[in-house]
């Protein structure tokens, strides 16, 4: 079966691709490279630039939304931003939490933050800390924009 390929470019370009519901790429897609939209440049296998899959990405922000455990991101941020988180832990050794902030103004930040610490750490300063490194990232990509 062929294989996308562009030696010029990459081999499936989506630039601004707007999609309501989900979307899949099906009958053997594979792609060798980078992609685009994780910071790869514009010669990635895949470009998603600017892309937005709206049917999988607002099931997954719904569910997000409703995790119980999902305060460390949601700590460095106050109403009206609101953020959709998912964490984990492991033996209070690993602390991680992933998310999607949405500002008042429609843009949206995707977070993801892992930590490791020795065992007995001070879980809340942990956690706090989660919260204002996340938003200290997300305060400088803002400023950035404007």
């Amino acid at each position: 079966m062929p294989r996308p390929r562009n030696d010029s470019g990459p081999a499936l370009s989506a630039y601004s691709l707007q999609v309501g519901q989900g979307m899949y790429l099906t009958g053997g897609f594979i792609a060798t490279g980078g992609l685009a939209a994780a910071g790869e440049g514009e010669d990635a296998a895949i470009n998603l630039t600017d892309a937005r899959v709206g049917g999988a990405c607002e099931r997954v922000r719904a569910v997000m939304a409703r995790q119980l455990t999902r305060h460390r991101i949601a700590s460095g941020f106050r109403f009206p931003v609101q953020v959709a988180a998912k964490s984990g832990s492991l033996a209070g050794v690993i602390r991680n939490e992933i998310g999607v902030i949405s500002c008042p103004d429609g843009c949206r930040y995707a977070a993801a933050v892992f930590t490791r610490s020795r065992p007995g750490s001070d879980d809340l300063a942990i956690s706090g800390a989660i919260g204002t490194a996340t938003a200290r990232a997300v305060a400088a990509l803002r400023k950035e924009s404007t």
